[in-house]
């Protein structure tokens, strides 16, 4: 007996061949898809021009406390942060980290080629090994 004969051969017939696709219509065929409408056509990100460093708050530096900050907040159109509020971190070390972004600055977002506000979710590590001291 064969590995296709017997009670198992039944009950598992093997699947139909694959249908063929049908041939294209001649107005499909002469013409290439139109592209996907972008939402981002015109579109330009922010780029980040001056980051200033936090400071390792002396407490955490000599507790070895290590983690990342993460803050969301809003680039306006100015080019500064707006609003910035931890998500997550350390709870000596977001302090810090707030404080250091205030002072970053952007190109802002632009939107055929007029700046507009952006959010911006940004993560800050803290690392004691990586200091030399607590500034």
């Amino acid at each position: 007996m064969s590995a296709l004969e017997g009670p198992l051969a039944t009950a598992y017939p093997s699947p139909p061949p694959p249908k063929a696709a049908p041939p294209p219509t001649p107005a499909s065929a002469s013409k290439p898809p139109a592209p996907a409408p972008s939402l981002y056509r015109g579109a330009e990100a922010a780029v980040l021009l001056h980051r200033t460093e936090p400071r390792y708050p002396a407490v955490a530096f000599e507790q070895r406390v290590t983690g990342s900050v993460r803050l969301e907040a809003v680039i306006g159109t100015d080019g500064r942060l707006h609003e910035p509020h931890v998500v997550s971190g350390p709870m000596l070390l977001r302090n810090a980290a707030v404080e250091a972004v205030r002072k970053w600055t952007y190109t802002p977002a632009k939107v055929n080629g007029k700046p507009v506000s952006s959010p911006a979710l940004i993560e800050i590590r803290f690392n004691p090994h990586d200091q030399t001291q607590a500034r």
